[in-house]
């Protein structure tokens, strides 16, 4: 499986029926008569960290990415994976999609590169939640815990 990483729209306008994680911070993404036909997950997460939410930002703190949030994407992931390829897409596709697509990389074990700086810049908390997540599921297989 090849992962990509692109922003919403160019992944929405992009013909191809590959599965798709899609993340927004805005639930009306596809105002109107727009439909998506491909199999998709649709995710709602600020791209901010924990450290991040004070001051003005404290409201946004329960819009974070959670352990729920990297359950549902590593089931999506298991549901689609005799795909060739999968879109991670965000707003801009700089940030959360680049941290989902090298969780989903490093949990598939792929051989492909990861989204690093400079060109990419993967949200460290939405990175850390994947680490825990693999080293997490890794330990309960190791040891025969379900």
């Amino acid at each position: 499986m090849k992962i990509t990483v692109a922003s919403n729209e160019n992944v929405y306008q992009s013909r191809k029926s590959d599965p798709w994680v899609f993340i927004t911070n805005n639930r009306n993404l596809f105002p109107g008569n727009k439909t998506i036909e491909k199999p998709y997950l649709e995710l709602s997460f600020m791209d901010l960290t924990p450290t991040e939410c004070t001051g003005s930002f404290a409201q946004f703190k329960d819009q974070l990415c959670n352990e729920e949030d990297i359950k549902k994407i590593i089931d999506f992931v298991s549901l689609n994976k005799d795909s060739q390829h999968l879109w991670v897409s965000c707003d801009m596709g700089m940030c959360r999609s680049p941290a989902v697509a090298n969780g989903i990389i490093k949990h598939l074990n792929l051989s492909q590169n990861l989204y690093i700086p400079p060109t990419y810049h993967p949200n460290p908390w939405v990175t850390l939640l994947f680490k825990i997540y693999l080293r997490k599921n890794s330990y309960e297989k190791l040891h025969g815990i379900h």
